[in-house]
């Protein structure tokens, strides 16, 4: 079973249910006031997406050894100022040996979630930073100085996203039309770029 950390009515859960349905999975939500590893272990959890603060939340658990024997794949998504730490993942694997593949995600809700895929190795936990990875098709991940030009690899800069899943607006726009702005690249009226307000640079592996 996929298991359902996110409360019903948050964007998360929209996608995992979503995705569950489409490739014909069985979603298990996890009760009220239940300890996460139990839920794991009882129900059999294969696959589990969780935020940075939730992943904490297991690793205090310090479950015993043969919890996650189901668990495949754990994918912890982060957002804006709720992000995965060098310590975060280096608890996890003092705690836990496992096979469980670590998974970190990086997305917005305006931009369809999930924009960036990295698969943590043990390493992570000496690094500076848990690097967000990859863009996943079709997003692409834009680190620009403020000129809006593009920034030299190892130079940080802001991270803006390009994609075709960009929410067409907000119901409450106060606020976030400033992170809606003109693709200086392109000749297209209406291309727009996503200002995550998160900074970033790239390494030399992505």
């Amino acid at each position: 079973p996929v298991g359902l950390a996110a409360a019903i009515h948050e964007p998360d859960a929209l996608i995992q249910i979503l995705a569950t349905v489409v490739t014909g999975g069985v979603l298990d939500i996890i009760g009220k006031d239940r300890g996460y590893c139990e839920w794991i272990h009882s129900r059999g959890i294969t696959w589990l997406c969780l935020t940075p603060g939730q992943f904490r939340d297991v690793v205090a658990e310090k479950a015993e050894a043969g919890t996650f024997s189901s668990l495949t794949h754990l994918f912890i998504r982060s957002r804006g100022r709720e992000k995965l730490l060098p310590g975060d993942v280096k608890e996890w694997y003092a705690a836990f040996c496992t096979n469980v593949r670590l998974v970190h995600v990086y997305g917005h809700v305006e931009t369809g979630f999930i924009d960036a895929c990295h698969f943590i190795e043990e390493s992570a936990a000496r690094s500076a930073a848990v690097p967000v990875g990859l863009p996943v098709e079709p997003s692409e991940i834009l680190v620009l100085d403020e000129d809006l030009d593009e920034c030299d690899d190892e130079f940080a800069g802001d991270i803006y996203i390009k994609t075709p899943r960009l929410t067409a607006g907000c119901v409450n726009p106060e606020g976030k039309a400033a992170q809606f702005i003109e693709d200086p690249e392109s000749e297209e009226p209406g291309d727009l770029l996503f200002r995550t307000g998160d900074t970033g640079r790239w390494l030399e592996d992505g």
